[in-house]
């Protein structure tokens, strides 16, 4: 199997040519094994962010196997994603979108993200494990979690920069711990997959027309991923693979003075456009509408749910007594 790999950088305050985020993210990209086409996508209006634009066009001069695709603004993750595909002549049968904070830490993730892709037909979408998502099915423990990222962030007084550098130890535990696990293993299906380093296949994300557009910041993998099971097919994150998360971008602009609110409208839009497209539900319970039947699991399974969780929390107030 052939893949395109598109790197999507959103760098508004110009931050992201720090040493440990984009150019590290884009160095990592070169040790993956595989037939892998690299696309960089400048997501940012060229000129707000003139020394990261002079940056990426230095890429296919040091990097030959790089393309670089030029919008004029931030379209969001989906938008900017779909104008690379868009561009492009020709596409690999797998299509990788890869957040420029991430570091590839396994180069076999390709190899065996192909092991899955031909022998589970109704594969959608892949991603390997990982740290620091807000999805907790995609992190390796609960030690890895997005709360647990927040809690370190917390001693660098907000400052992603000053947190310290790359755990290689605890990298190299990680992956000694999934190369314990029998390949081709999953977590599936699921409503939803990080777009850390996100793999669909070429033929079904160009029938699903791509990402919806209308989502900026978030909400556009979770809408997609429901759409994709409603065709029939499955979103599943691989126990046999890692990929280290930095998770640099959203603190960065989470702490941006005054643009800090355009985030927050953004997100905000972007729930609007959900219960817009699929009612006010909340996307798990839409999932499991699908999985199980609306009738099936609004009258039996949610309510038994909801009472086994009430049940539980009242234990533990009690046991906490």
């Amino acid at each position: 199997m052939t893949f395109t790999l598109i790197l999507v950088v959103y760098d508004p305050y110009e931050r992201f040519t720090h040493p440990r985020a984009l150019p590290a993210a884009i160095e990592s990209i070169f040790t993956l094994e595989g037939s892998v086409e690299v696309v960089v996508i400048n997501n940012t209006d060229l000129a707000r962010s003139p020394r990261t634009s002079a940056y990426l066009r230095t890429l296919p001069i040091a990097y030959p196997r790089i393309r670089l695709i030029e919008l004029d603004h931030n379209y969001g993750c989906g938008g900017g994603f779909n104008r690379g595909i868009r561009a492009l002549n020709s596409l690999g049968d797998i299509l990788v979108y890869m957040s420029c904070d991430a570091f590839i830490v396994d180069p076999k993730i390709l190899l065996k993200m192909t092991a899955v892709f031909e022998a589970r037909k109704k594969i959608g979408a892949l991603h390997p494990l990982s740290v620091y998502e807000d999805s907790d099915d995609a992190n390796v423990s609960s030690e890895w979690s997005s709360q647990a990222f927040l809690k370190a962030l917390e001693v660098t007084d907000e400052d992603p920069e000053r947190l310290p550098a790359d755990p290689e130890e605890a990298i190299a535990s990680i992956l000694w711990e999934i190369g314990r696990e029998k390949p081709g293993t999953l977590r599936s299906p699921l409503s939803q997959l990080p777009l850390t380093f996100y793999a669909v296949r070429k033929d079904l994300f160009l029938s699903l027309n791509g990402f919806n557009e209308e989502f900026i910041a978030g909400w556009e993998n979770i809408d997609l991923a429901l759409r994709m099971y409603k065709k029939g097919y499955q979103s599943a994150v691989m126990k046999d693979a890692f990929v280290f998360h930095r998770r640099l971008l959203f603190r960065i602009l989470g702490q941006a003075g005054q643009n800090q609110q355009l985030l927050i409208n953004d997100v905000r839009d972007g729930e609007a456009v959900w219960n817009r497209l699929w009612g006010g539900v909340p996307h798990a319970d839409v999932f499991r509408d699908l999985r199980h039947g609306k009738l099936l699991h609004r009258c039996l399974l949610r309510p038994g749910r909801l009472l086994t969780q009430s049940l539980k929390r009242q234990w533990q107030q009690i046991w906490c007594k």
